[in-house]
Formats: structure tokens, C-alpha cells, sequence
């Protein structure tokens, strides 16, 4: 679990280096270029689509971790819209919280 700890940590901290230095060039507008690349039927929009499922599928997953209670739909719709800035700081939170990789899957009611 410290490795996977470890590697988030790089990630988080890569992301938000990433994440501020586009915004502080392009804006905090990210919707309208991710529907553009998406709409262009290029390669972008093709790797941009294939994120966006991934996206969606991040999002159910916090949701249903969570039993789809208030606190786990926020969650989700907060990963689902800011993707891995969001969802690997969540990662992270709860592999300090939980004692084993599938307690960190699944969640601690399902374990």
C-alpha cells in the first residue's frame, strides 16, 4: 500500500502543477475545448471521448464505494467533472484510511 501511496503522491502533486500552470495560460475554462476535441472526430477528440468514458466510470465507482449515500454522490460528480485532480487526492485520503487494498476497493461496509 505505501508504494501505491507513494506513486499517488507524485500523481497528486504532478496534477497540480500541471493543472495550475493551465490555468494560469488558458483560463479556468475547461468544458468548451473538451466538448471541442470531442466534436473535431480527430484523434483528440478520440483519446478526449475515451477519457470522458473513463471519467464516467471513476465517478460510479466513488459513488457506489460510497452506497450511493449524499456524501458519495458528491464525490463522484466532483471526480467526474475534475477527473484525476480530484479523484487521485480521493485515492490517496482513503489508502491512508483503510488497512487493506480491498478495503480500499470496495469500501469499508462492503468488507
Amino acid at each position: 500500500m505505501a508504494r501505491l501511496q507513494i506513486l499517488l503522491g507524485v500523481m497528486v502533486a504532478g496534477m497540480l502543477a500541471y493543472t495550475g500552470a493551465v490555468i494560469l495560460r488558458e483560463g479556468i475554462d475547461f468544458i468548451a475545448p473538451f466538448v471541442a476535441a470531442i466534436l473535431s472526430l480527430t484523434w483528440v477528440g478520440q483519446f478526449t471521448f475515451d477519457f470522458a468514458c473513463y471519467l464516467i466510470l471513476s465517478a460510479l465507482w466513488v459513488m457506489w464505494r460510497h452506497a450511493f449515500s449524499a456524501t458519495g454522490v458528491a464525490l463522484g460528480a466532483a471526480c467526474g467533472l475534475f477527473g484525476f485532480a480530484v479523484f487521485a487526492p480521493y485515492l490517496l485520503v482513503i489508502s491512508l484510511r483503510t488497512q487493506t487494498l480491498r478495503a480500499l476497493v470496495l469500501g469499508g461496509q462492503r468488507t
